[in-house]
């Protein structure tokens, strides 16, 4: 599946309206979304460098074409920005991450739901969709089976345009957690 994503990203939808995004969900922790997810930005950074690379041998340098951040990270970087003498922006964080070739989202859900919170993934994943940028979002939300957890957190118009985005790539992975083996490798 992830192989298949990124493949999908780099050669299979040239010309399509938007560019796919992923969500990976589980009830349970430890099923490996994080992994994958990381494995995802490790590989996309890997073949933009080496496609960036074949282009040019010029020695220079490339921004990095993937952001990855934890939610509640996400908004503590956002809430710092209202202490005088921050300095950063809650304009400039958003942009960071509208902007972002590829942006992956862990732990999404983690954060409490209010005004702010569905404001604040309205407007990124807004631009993310106005500008065909694709998302990794993992989260112990189960997308395909109930959407309501998710557009408490989010709100309607986010989740429709994330259920839009997400078409064809959402997975649910199952199994026990991997963090609680023992040195044998058995789950306890």
């Amino acid at each position: 599946m992830a192989r298949a994503y990124l493949e999908f990203l780099h050669d299979g939808n040239r010309g399509s309206d938007t560019e796919p995004s992923l969500f990976l969900s589980s009830r349970m922790n430890g099923t490996g979304k994080t992994h994958l997810a990381a494995a995802i930005g490790a590989k996309y950074i890997y073949d933009t460098a080496m496609s960036l690379y074949k282009v040019s041998k010029a020695d220079q340098t490339w921004p990095c074409p993937v952001l990855f951040i934890t939610a509640p990270r996400l908004f503590l970087r956002i809430r710092a920005t209202y202490r005088d003498g921050s300095e950063e922006t809650e304009g400039s964080i958003i942009d960071e991450i509208s902007r972002v070739d590829l942006l992956i989202l862990d732990d999404v859900g983690k954060e409490k739901p209010s005004d702010h919170t569905r404001q604040t993934y309205f407007t990124i994943i807004d631009a993310r969709y106005g500008e065909n940028k694709p998302m990794v979002i993992t989260s112990n939300l189960i997308v395909p089976d109930d959407l309501s957890q998710l557009t408490l957190l989010m709100g309607q118009a986010t989740v429709s345009r994330l259920k839009e985005m997400t078409e064809g790539w959402r997975v649910v992975l199952s199994g026990k957690d991997y963090r609680f083996r023992d040195a044998a490798g058995v789950t306890k």
